[in-house]
């Protein structure tokens, strides 16, 4: 029983850990994009 419990909330961690990052990921790839645009559009380089 124990052993049950402890696979369980192990899933569990990993679960919340994959959609927090994820999510992380989604909103830091958008700043990147949003950040890599704006430079371009400044210094016109193929950057």
């Amino acid at each position: 029983m124990e052993l049950q419990n402890y696979s369980f909330f192990k899933a569990l961690a990993l679960w919340s850990f994959t959609i927090f990052a994820a999510t992380l990921a989604k909103r830091m790839d958008f700043n990147t994009i949003k950040i890599r645009v704006l430079y371009k559009r400044n210094t016109f380089s193929p950057a």
